[in-house]
């Protein structure tokens, strides 16, 4: 499995564009890891220069800009390499065909309050309760 030509080229204008920039708008910013997290899918040596371009999002509100940090930056100038590599451009179709046969299945729900997981095979319930600071962070991540 490769990626066509055409959404190589979109991957890299959007990479060119926030290399030129010194923050990116919200959807500027999905956009450009939306289009990278596809090609860390076919491309696997590049999930490690993924890493640090996702560490805001977790920061990320609806109007706000993100600055391009330095490791975001240094990350960034290695996906254009990547992305004019036609010998990291596929993944072969055995990894998508031979995925080992599940031995555990989890269920898991979360709330503002405690999240819990579910093992029916071994008929185990985990709860965790969140901490004060915890519930604080989940109350500031709470859209308007």
């Amino acid at each position: 499995m490769a990626m066509p030509a055409d959404k190589v080229d979109k991957a890299k204008a959007r990479v060119q564009a926030a290399l030129a920039a010194s923050y990116l708008s919200r959807s500027d910013y999905r956009s450009l890891l939306g289009r990278l997290r596809h090609v860390a899918t076919c491309v696997r040596p590049a999930r490690p220069f993924l890493q640090r371009v996702c560490q805001q999002e977790r920061q990320l509100h609806r109007r706000q800009r993100v600055p391009l940090s330095a490791a975001m930056t240094a990350d960034l100038i290695w996906w254009p390499r990547i992305l004019e590599s036609s010998q990291l451009n596929g993944v072969p179709l055995q990894y998508f065909h031979a995925l080992p046969a599940s031995t555990t299945i989890l269920d898991m729900d979360a709330s503002d309050t405690a999240f819990c997981a579910l093992v029916p095979a071994a008929r185990l319930a985990l709860r965790y309760c969140f901490s004060d600071k915890e519930r604080q962070l989940i109350e500031a991540t709470k859209t308007d």
